[in-house]
């Protein structure tokens, strides 16, 4: 299993979860990045307007093969209860056909459906969703998001190995 870790991240909480899973799974890791400014307290505010509303993003050179990877780890903060435009932009950017899918929120509360709105787009595309989480980062120094990393990837490997026995792919 060689994963691609999709991630967007403002403040960087997401971006450590997900290199510690590409360090931890043998994984590549691939940015998403947008065009708006979400920098400073208007572009706060415009990234909880963006996401309540689900508006897509204008993502930067945001392209991928999967041919490499049969796993896919979505990650991305939650904002007003939304997972963040970009990633919900990618996940709907990609052909997730014969790959296996794993979500995981970031927030300082609650995730709200954000988890379900992540794996709805995912299957639209294709992909099988096997795993969700939320980690929440507040008040949560750098150690502990690591451990929480941890500890997501090796559900993700649990939950791909289930499967794969059950399909009888190695």
């Amino acid at each position: 299993m060689k994963p691609l870790i999709v991630y967007y991240s403002r403040d960087g909480h997401t971006e450590k979860i997900a290199k510690s899973l590409a360090l931890q799974m043998g994984g590549t890791v691939r940015r998403v990045m947008e065009k708006a400014d979400r920098k400073g307290l208007l572009g706060y505010l415009s990234a909880g307007r963006d996401a309540m509303k689900e508006k897509d993003a204008d993502l930067i050179d945001f392209e991928q093969d999967l041919k490499k990877h049969d796993l896919v780890i979505f990650a991305a903060p939650i904002w007003a209860w939304k997972p963040a435009p970009a990633i919900l932009t990618a996940i709907k950017s990609l052909d997730l056909k014969g790959h296996e899918v794993a979500n995981i929120v970031t927030m300082g509360g609650s995730c709200g459906k954000s988890l379900d709105i992540m794996k709805m787009a995912a299957e639209k595309k294709g992909g099988e969703v096997i795993f969700g989480c939320s980690i929440i980062t507040a008040r949560k120094s750098d150690q502990e998001l690591l451990l929480e990393a941890k500890k997501a990837g090796q559900e993700i490997k649990e939950a791909s190995g289930k499967r794969r026995s059950a399909s009888g792919k190695k």
